[in-house]
């Protein structure tokens, strides 16, 4: 999984990977997960995986189904996200599911890791200030697939894209979108 993609792009990968596990199978999983699943994560109000499958390499055996696979995808998500982060989260007045949105955010708008700090603190100023965060992959998110592009994640947008309704479009709401918009490095 690399930092960045989004359930359907994992989905693919998923699918070509050898698993005897489809992309509309794992996507149903992730978009829908079972009760088992969202208990690994142990996060209140949680209904999609969108932003909690953490990148990484995954080592398992070709006979491992899906239920394997998201388990131990979950796990890993557990394993990095420490009690000290959490409490870095709860510092900075975050629950884990807005530190993971505000995450998967800066994730698609830094070109490089070393920007990441800087984007994050432009997006904690915008916040703290009550603006509008205004960022191109709130939009790319709600956009979905472009079918010119072939890609999830269209580029460049048009004015007509940053006028999109959705609740993801962060030119036209304030404060974070609903959820995650892609699965964040650490």
């Amino acid at each position: 999984i690399l930092p960045g993609w989004r359930i359907e792009e994992i989905a693919a990968n998923v699918a070509a990977s050898g698993l005897g596990v489809t992309a509309d199978e794992f996507i149903n999983a992730a978009v829908s997960p079972s009760a088992e699943l969202l208990s690994i994560l142990a996060i209140d109000d949680l209904t999609t995986l969108e932003g909690f499958l953490f990148p990484g390499i995954y080592t398992l055996p070709r006979e491992s189904n899906l239920e394997t696979l998201m388990t131990m995808i979950l796990k890993y998500f557990n394993h990095n996200i420490d009690e000290t982060i959490r409490l870095g989260f709860e510092r900075q007045g975050f629950t884990i599911v807005e530190a993971v949105i505000l995450a998967s955010i800066v994730e698609k708008e830094a070109i490089v890791s070393d920007e990441k700090p800087l984007i994050a603190s432009v997006f904690f100023n915008r916040l703290e200030n009550n603006m509008r965060l205004e960022t191109d992959p709130t939009v790319q998110f709600a956009l979905g697939f472009d079918r010119e592009t072939q890609s999830w994640w269209k580029s460049p947008l048009s004015l007509a894209d940053l006028s999109t309704p959705s609740e993801f479009n962060t030119y036209l709401n304030y404060g974070l979108p609903p959820g995650p918009i892609c699965s964040p490095d650490l």
